[in-house]
């Protein structure tokens, strides 16, 4: 009643340690080195603990600090504690991941082999993270080496991690030499290496023609209601296709290694891209063809319109898409433009077939409706749409 807590928090003596009496940000969305300065804040605050004085004059009181001292100094072991141990794993996991990257380096610069094709692909590699990783890897190392050394200066740091320290820095002594070694071992079997990529572009070369051949029968993939067996021939294709892209990627790397201009077969990635386009629009196809057939073949009660209106949206849908990606496709624009108009035809079923689904039609309305349309309907109460 006669101390007001703001007050008295706001005294000299006692706002020194503001920082552990409130609460303090979570450690997890600190970079290391703010969590660091926020360990040393507090091991100076703990410091400071031990000289803080027993007694605060706060108006006409004298108050004991005993306890305030003591739940401060333990709030403040819980917390260093807490980080201590979290730098720690943080530690641990920058240098996991450094020497993690090391002996990746060092496992593809000590590798050799006879066989051309490995020996490319592992040159391929090699100049990847030459060009794109090593000397990131390196400034890393530096970055790491500094953290150590200052957290070195607050934490009692386990061998281990200088250990890994030292594991990484003599990959990095050893890395130069091992670039010089690797890079000789490859240019004195460049002819026999070159031999292997021109051998190889031919027999690309040949197989692409071939395939390209065969598959001209898509130009011929005009008939929406031949959707299933458009299907099954595009299985025969599509991992023929698959395969020798992959064989021209491979290529490509094998090429830009022994400084060769990379093949072109700009027909061949266009008929990968036709063949994912034309499976996606048969499979399209032919479900909804089977729709309409199952449409046809229900009782008039059993038609539910809004359930074929959706399916008859997302068709349209997916045949404009296809149609953008089709650009100038002769046969796959023609195959696209007669579903579409099966699709708007089939629309015009909905209005009639939406009145004779009604399911509360009594014996007046099947009347009505006989009279309107010039034919006994009544007969057709339990018909299928189709007969409708």
């Amino acid at each position: 009643r006669w101390i007001d807590p703001s007050s008295f928090i706001k005294h000299p003596r006692v706002r020194l340690f503001t920082l552990l009496i409130y609460k303090l940000p979570s450690i997890d969305s600190m970079s290391i080195e703010e969590e660091l300065e926020l360990l040393v804040q507090l091991k100076e605050l703990i410091l400071k603990l031990r000289r803080a004085p027993e007694w605060i004059e706060s108006g006409i009181f004298v108050v004991s600090t005993v306890s305030l001292w003591n739940s401060l100094r333990k709030r403040a072991k819980g917390l260093v504690d807490r980080m201590e141990k979290h730098l720690k794993e943080r530690l641990n996991q920058t240098l996991d991941s450094l020497l993690s990257q090391f002996r990746k380096y060092d496992r593809l610069l000590f590798f050799r082999s006879i066989n051309p094709q490995a020996m490319l692909h592992n040159k391929a590699m090699v100049d990847n993270v030459v060009k794109n990783e090593m000397d990131s890897s390196i400034s890393q190392l530096v970055q790491v080496y500094e953290l150590l050394y200052r957290l070195s200066q607050h934490i009692q740091l386990d061998s281990m991690q200088h250990e890994s320290l030292l594991s990484i820095v003599s990959f990095r002594l050893t890395l130069l030499q091992q670039l010089n070694e690797h890079r000789i071992f490859f240019h004195k079997r460049m002819s026999s290496f070159m031999s292997f990529v021109q051998k190889s572009q031919s027999t690309v070369a040949a197989a692409a023609t071939k395939l390209l051949d065969k598959s001209a029968v898509t130009s011929q993939f005009v008939n929406p209601h031949e959707a299933p067996t458009y299907l099954e021939q595009l299985k025969g294709i599509k991992p023929v296709v698959s395969q020798l892209c992959s064989d021209l990627d491979a290529l490509n790397e094998f090429e830009v290694v022994v400084s060769l201009i990379p093949t072109e077969i700009p027909r061949l990635r266009s008929l990968k891209g036709d063949v994912i386009l034309m499976e996606d629009l048969f499979e399209s196809t032919i479900e909804y063809y089977s729709h309409v057939n199952e449409f046809f073949e229900l009782r008039r009660t059993q038609v539910v319109i809004v359930e074929s209106e959706s399916i008859v949206e997302r068709v349209l849908n997916r045949l404009n898409e296809c149609e953008k990606k089709a650009g100038q496709h002769r046969s796959l624009r023609h195959f696209i433009l007669q579903v579409r108009n099966d699709v708007d035809k089939f629309k015009k079923n909905f209005p009639v077939v939406e009145v004779m689904s009604c399911k509360r039609f009594l014996e007046r309305h099947w009347v009505k409706i006989s009279e309107i349309v010039g034919v006994d309907m009544s007969v057709h109460s339990n018909s299928k749409v189709a007969v409708i």
